[in-house]
């Protein structure tokens, strides 16, 4: 899909600095940011508010690793499962995807626990400070 957007001349000049500090073209280094807010989004909520640099390195890897996720695989065998047509073998890739998925649900709830404590929040008030979903083992579609 091609999109074509129009940015102030300000951010393209942003944008190209930062691309050639990176030693990419423009373009690929729009696209990685892109594609790195999308995950963020997708996998840890959407900020009222915006989160400092290291909020934000803090949370990323997370959103990252769970964007690697093969959900379509995961929802399949789900699927299978429901149904009582789930193979042996099918059962245990199940069980370490799932095993997997919960790994890194600790670790962004342990992420967001330390970034509570540095703001002297409790989670739960960080969490509606900052509109994070709770994320549900799907990936939305």
């Amino acid at each position: 899909m091609a999109l074509d957007i129009t940015i102030p001349s300000a951010l393209e000049q942003q944008l190209k600095q930062a691309a050639q500090q990176q030693g990419l073209p423009t373009e690929t280094y729009a696209l990685q940011l892109l594609e790195q807010n999308l995950q963020f989004l997708i996998y840890i909520g959407q900020p009222r508010q915006p989160l400092t640099v290291q909020e934000l390195a803090t949370l990323q890897p997370i959103a990252q690793r769970l964007a690697a996720v093969n959900w379509t695989h995961y929802r399949l065998l789900q699927n299978k499962a429901t149904e009582g047509s789930l193979t042996p073998e099918e059962h245990q890739t199940l069980l370490g995807i799932a095993d997997h998925i919960e790994a890194l649900n600790l670790e962004r709830l342990e992420a967001l626990s330390k970034l509570a404590r540095d703001r002297g929040d409790s989670i739960a008030t960080l969490i509606e400070e900052l509109d994070l979903a709770p994320y549900q083992n799907e990936h939305p579609p």
